[in-house]
């Protein structure tokens, strides 16, 4: 899980930042998960390396921003994905405690998650670096979920 979340989303970012320079810059948007934010019981592996990309984001953001590369991460939370669904149905994955876990009692869209990364990817981000954008419903700021 690290080699690939963690590692291979610097060795992504790290090569997408060599064809940024002669652009004078660009964005690029890392795939984080609600998993940087809060534990997932059984997902140590996933946890680790989830927080670790929020970590790398602020760096990385710090280090480029001089040189017009903005580095966001998206986060989703549970979406309605044919993954998660499967997930749910074998019982590898819990469910989260809806609706009270999720305050907006339902899971994500796949589109909503992709809109989210192309709004950080536009210029309408412009002013935007080294953040880390929740998109879970308010999954992880709900402290009434069972």
């Amino acid at each position: 899980m690290i080699d690939t979340d963690l590692n291979g989303a610097f060795w992504c970012a790290r090569a997408a930042a060599r064809q940024m320079l002669p652009a004078g810059g660009g964005s690029i948007v890392n795939i984080g998960s609600i998993a940087s934010e809060t534990g997932l019981a059984g997902r140590r592996p996933t946890t680790t390396a989830k927080a670790g990309l929020s970590g790398m984001t602020r760096t990385l953001a710090l280090e480029w921003a001089e040189r017009g590369i903005r580095v966001n991460t998206v986060a989703p939370g549970w979406t309605r994905t044919e993954m998660v669904q499967t997930g749910f149905d074998t019982g590898t994955r819990r469910k989260p405690h809806s609706p009270a876990g999720i305050p907006l009692q339902r899971l994500a869209e796949p589109t909503e998650n992709r809109r989210s990364r192309r709004f950080l990817a536009s210029d309408e981000a412009s002013y935007l670096t080294g953040q880390v954008i929740v998109v879970d419903g308010g999954f992880t700021i709900n402290g009434n979920s069972p």
